[in-house]
């Protein structure tokens, strides 16, 4: 699944996978903003997966990519660009959340470093198989981008006759715009016997 969101009016915005046909691998999805309920959700699920228990890890990224232009003028800001893969109970099995901090005036973007977040819960035998992270400007400096790569992967005893299932982020987009904008973008699929099973949720969040 490819989805690209931005939060332009400064509140959150979600793609939410509502049905998903395995034999034509077309999914039905609701695009909106997020209600206050939703951004309970979110935030629950950013808490839980910064907390840097065993079931989460975090990586950090510099500022090694900065604009040489003036900082005057300059406003700094964050956001969030989230993908969960959850349950059929809504339990969050992996997710990926990077977060981006940057500088803008209007015309150009600066000072990008960023972090993500990804958890996954290895009590039902998920484990991280893979992550990189990293950032980028495009060529005229009004977006900066930090992406996180991953691969999670379970061979759960539940639901029995799954088999084995991989769920990749390749890649996980957050990108901070010269008007102060947050927005992002994931390609994420699943591998697995029982993909029914399987719902992806993401979000686009400015920091609080």
């Amino acid at each position: 699944m490819q989805v690209g969101l931005e939060a332009t009016a400064g509140v959150p915005v979600a793609l939410v996978e509502v049905s998903r046909d395995p034999a034509s691998q077309q999914e039905l999805v609701a695009v909106g903003a997020v209600s206050p309920s939703g951004i309970e959700w979110f935030n629950s699920q950013l808490a839980a997966a910064t907390a840097k228990s065993s079931t989460s890890a975090s990586s950090t990224l510099g500022d090694t990519r900065s604009a040489v232009v003036s900082p005057m003028g300059f406003v700094a800001t964050h956001g969030f660009f989230s993908t969960f893969w959850t349950d059929p109970a809504g339990i969050t099995l992996n997710s990926v959340i990077d977060e981006i901090h940057w500088s803008y005036n209007g015309s150009t973007v600066t000072n990008v470093t960023g972090n993500d977040s990804r958890q996954w819960l290895s009590g039902n035998f998920w484990s991280e198989i893979s992550h990189s992270i990293g950032s980028y400007y495009n060529s005229p400096h009004t977006a900066g981008t930090v992406w996180t790569n991953d691969n999670f992967r379970t061979s759960s005893i539940f639901p029995p006759g799954c088999g084995t299932t991989n769920t990749y982020y390749q890649s996980n987009n957050a990108y901070g715009s010269n008007l102060g904008h947050i927005g992002g973008g994931v390609n994420t699929w699943a591998t697995s016997g029982c993909l029914g099973l399987l719902s992806v949720t993401a979000f686009a969040s400015p920091g609080s």
